[in-house]
């Protein structure tokens, strides 16, 4: 007997969405509040609908312990998170290996950010973020250093073509 998923698409999972860039939605005190960006989150919730927008089960978890708004909206729009599997967890800690401040236990930072990576690298998806991108071990240095595509929401504008 064939299996059915010989015959299945693959998922269109194009981009993988970070806490910061989910969050700049919140309020005025963010960067893309969704009160002023109104056609700008409806795209991004298209995408998300859509599957082309993912996320990871790190995010997921960040999203709930920070924000109750974030975390309703993430459930509404119903984002695919990826589970962090066996081959995530390996590249985690290749990737941890290789930038360990990434991680900051003295600083109690998350480590969601280096299973962001991961994710992305196994499933081939671009990054969202918000992150500082000249920051050494934030998400988007790590990424050019990994040769992993990574944007920020005008990147990603830019990259759909969006037009407001």
């Amino acid at each position: 007997m064939v299996s059915e998923l010989l015959f299945d698409d693959p998922p269109p999972y194009k981009y993988l969405l970070d806490t910061s860039a989910a969050i700049s939605q919140r309020d005025e005190r963010e960067k893309y509040p969704r009160d002023v960006n109104v056609t700008l989150w409806q795209n991004i919730d298209q995408l998300i609908r859509s599957r082309v927008i993912v996320s990871c089960s790190e995010v997921s978890e960040e999203i709930n312990e920070k924000d109750d708004v974030i975390s309703s909206w993430f459930r509404s729009v119903g984002c695919v998170c990826l589970p962090i599997d066996e081959a995530v967890q390996l590249k985690a800690t290749a990737i941890l290996e290789k930038f360990p401040g990434i991680v900051d236990f003295k600083k109690n930072k998350s480590s969601g950010d280096v299973f962001v990576i991961a994710t992305a690298i196994e499933w081939n998806l671009t990054v969202i973020t918000l992150e500082d991108g000249r920051c050494p071990e934030k998400i988007p240095k790590v990424c050019r250093a990994l040769e992993r595509d990574c944007l920020d929401i005008h990147g990603l504008c830019v990259r759909e073509g969006w037009k407001f």
